[in-house]
């Protein structure tokens, strides 16, 4: 039974493999499972054994950003300083999204939200379990006396989630970035716009 678990697991990975090389090739809507098939050296019908469908694929790729993130993510919401914690926060998801090929993958899966409902939904599920963290530090800020009593939680979540989507499109189009110098530049921006809106 191990070693049946253990082969359905790299064989899941060699599918992801091959769908994270082909949607970040060809893109999203122009990737089949027939291509995705010939990517991994498997048949068709021996991927829908492990993927019904191609938005199985696409949850099982988030899913896995969401638990690489999670264990690095969830310690800082005890940060000794929250407005330390949400910079570091952001700083670290945009690392972990704008990593190697990750830009032009999540590109496609963000092009997918308007039209695709499964989609949408696991990037809106993302996005609560973010925001959830981010609310929770600003809590901790407006109580520390960092943050002013009447901060609106859910705009700023909001503004938060979307300048994460904005570095990750900017890192996309130009992966000769210098990112020691925008982040450094990300820092100091935010902690200034935290520490503006003290009590």
């Amino acid at each position: 039974m191990a070693v049946s678990t253990q082969h359905r697991s790299e064989q899941r990975g060699k599918v992801l493999l091959a769908a994270r090389k082909c949607f970040v090739r060809h893109g999203f809507h122009a990737t089949g499972m027939a291509e995705i098939a010939k990517a991994c050296g498997m048949s068709v019908g021996n991927i829908y054994h492990y993927f019904p469908h191609k938005n199985a694929i696409v949850q099982a790729i988030t899913d896995e950003i969401r638990s690489r993130l999670a264990p690095v993510l969830q310690p800082l919401a005890d940060h000794a300083d929250p407005v330390e914690g949400l910079v570091q926060i952001m700083l670290l998801s945009v690392r972990e999204i704008s990593a190697g090929t990750n830009p032009r993958l999540w590109m496609e899966i963000l092009a997918e939200v308007p039209r695709n409902k499964v989609i949408r939904d696991l990037c809106l599920a993302f996005d609560r379990d973010f925001q959830a963290l981010l609310k929770h530090l600003m809590r901790r800020a407006m109580h520390a006396g960092q943050l002013a009593p009447d901060t609106d939680l859910d705009a700023n979540c909001f503004w938060l989630g979307a300048l994460l989507d904005g570095a990750i499109a900017g890192l996309c189009a130009r992966p000769d970035l210098d990112r020691t110098r925008t982040e450094l530049a990300l820092a100091q921006n935010l902690r200034r716009f935290f520490h503006a809106g003290r009590a």
